[in-house]
């Protein structure tokens, strides 16, 4: 696991092709074949919290990058603007058409 600084922070440098996570937060690098990408979106994360009582529940946004065998999930705390546009981003730099 790798701690970023403050600003853009490397996931993936290859060549030209890289995605940048502008954010402090721990990562971890996957690799493995683009063709096992099946979709990149923004989604929610729900988190619970409270005593026996009490349950508080409240929803986050994150991106969530689906493919053939697994789902990865990143970007927790990021605004729902924020999220959307590096879904989409991500899904351009792939070559998947923006839905």
């Amino acid at each position: 696991m790798l701690r970023c600084g403050h600003g853009l922070a490397p996931i993936h440098s290859e060549g030209k092709n890289a995605i940048y996570l502008p954010f402090n937060q721990s990562i971890r690098q996957r690799q493995g074949a683009i063709a096992d990408v099946k979709d990149v979106f923004q989604s929610l994360q729900i988190e619970a919290s409270g005593t026996f009582d009490t349950i508080y529940s409240r929803a986050k946004e994150i991106i969530t990058i689906q493919t053939t065998t697994q789902r990865y999930s990143f970007g927790l705390g990021l605004s729902s603007v924020g999220c959307l546009w590096i879904a989409q981003e991500i899904k351009s730099w792939l070559g998947m058409e923006r839905s």
